[in-house]
């Protein structure tokens, strides 16, 4: 019996012990704890890959668009090679890249100038593979434009101004082959007024329009609100060296001028041409140094290859450019130079609140650009240009109460293109 007593209490003491439940216990919380660990580190893990997958179609749906501009023919191939070089090859390890031309979901669907990438591979889990489920399927898309808004004519650069573009009357501006672009935020940074008509291939702005009577705009490929900035193409254009005065103030005979000794000819103080007189200009830059150009009625100025610069050689007056009624105009930009592809071509210090005024009846064909940075451009009462080949307007602000037909076919003139041609990613 005394055996039997001594293996109740070895029994009993056995059952009294808790030294081992502590082990056991700190053993399955530390399962879990592992588990929460690896689930944070295959979480973040995912994030990187969506990532890099996000990134991928950005690049591949950008370089499509790219390729499509650049005519090339098989935008499926271009961009699934920029997604192999992320490490996401079409067809390997459940990786597929789909490319849609033009795309088939968005706000982009069914625009035959949009490309759309979208990448789908099978997401991974590695610690956390007992405590949660498959890794599923992590997927991106991108699309990209291009030419939203193509090679523009005409272009306001101004800011801020309320209708920095404007058409009012019964003004028909048309537009060949390009678009018109104003760079104002104002919610009315384009104005058609009356009868006004723009017929263009497309409108960008980085701010609205406002249409009111009878007005009209007619566009090919779209008006685009919300648009970013368009840069202007000649801000690094600097202004051509000169000195003296090679004439002062006065009234212009009719006869060719040129450039003398390679260096500019220089009209200072304001040059008119009367009625009845032609100017003809040799190629060259003829800089009018403060006052007016101003070119009146049955007068004519013609020219090759030349650039006419309004500027101050004293920070004042500068000088601006008055084309008056039945005047005539035939003016083409060097092709070559330091002002290739520039016509008329003003200082940008020039003071804002000035406009330079094409009057009614006058008649201009102008090859190359009409540059007027800091002030506004205005075509008024029946002025027009002709034969739409390349005429380029940059100003601060456009107005056109007259009528107008421009284009810009301008392969080998030395114009600088400016638009949103080019592609951007846009979902």
């Amino acid at each position: 019996m005394p055996h039997s007593s001594s293996s109740s209490q070895i029994l009993r003491a056995l059952g009294d012990d808790r030294s081992g439940a502590s082990a056991v216990i700190v053993g399955l919380s530390m399962v879990t704890v592992l588990g929460f660990v690896g689930l944070g580190i295959d979480v973040g893990a995912s994030y990187v890959a969506r990532r890099s997958a996000q990134n991928a179609a950005d690049s591949a749906a950008f370089s499509a668009a790219a390729a499509v501009m650049a005519g090339t023919s098989n935008v499926t191939d271009q961009a699934r090679a920029v997604a192999a070089a992320y490490g996401l090859r079409d067809g390997v390890d459940g990786v597929q890249v789909t490319v849609n031309t033009p795309p088939a979901t968005g706000g982009q669907a069914g625009n035959a100038k949009a490309v759309e990438v979208i990448i789908a591979r099978p997401g991974r889990r590695f610690f956390s593979v007992p405590f949660a489920r498959a890794g599923g399927v992590i997927r991106a898309r991108a699309v990209a434009r291009y030419g939203a808004v193509g090679n523009a004519c005409v272009v306001a650069l101004n800011s801020t101004a309320s209708a920095s573009a404007l058409e009012t009357g019964s003004t028909d501006v048309k537009l060949v082959g390009c678009s018109l672009y104003a760079n104002s935020t104002s919610s009315t940074a384009l104005q058609l007024k009356g009868a006004a008509t723009i017929t263009a291939d497309s409108v960008g702005l980085v701010g609205g329009y406002s249409l009111s009577n009878n007005a009209a705009l007619n566009t090919t490929n779209g008006v685009h609100t919300g648009q970013a900035a368009i840069a202007d193409p000649y801000k690094d254009v600097p202004l051509p060296a000169y000195s003296g005065c090679d004439f002062t103030g006065g009234s212009l005979p009719s006869g060719v001028y040129s450039n003398t000794g390679g260096r500019p000819l220089v009209f200072c103080n304001g040059l008119s041409i009367s009625s009845g007189a032609t100017v003809t200009l040799n190629p060259g830059t003829y800089i009018i140094d403060r006052g007016d150009l101003t070119v009146n009625g049955g007068a004519t100025l013609k020219g090759q290859g030349v650039t006419l610069v309004f500027t101050s050689s004293t920070g004042s007056n500068y000088s601006t450019l008055h084309i008056n009624g039945n005047a005539t105009i035939d003016l083409s930009a060097p092709t070559s130079g330091p002002t290739q592809g520039m016509a008329l071509y003003q200082d940008r210090r020039a003071p804002g609140g000035v406009e330079n005024v094409f009057n009614g009846g006058s008649t201009q064909r102008i090859q190359g650009a009409i540059y007027f940075p800091s002030q506004k451009v205005t075509f008024s009462g029946g002025s027009s240009t002709t034969t739409p080949g390349c005429t380029q307007l940059l100003a601060s602000e456009v107005a056109f109460k007259g009528n107008a037909s421009l284009g810009i076919n301008c392969a080998g003139t030395g114009v600088r293109m400016a638009g949103g041609a080019a592609p951007a990613l846009v979902e």
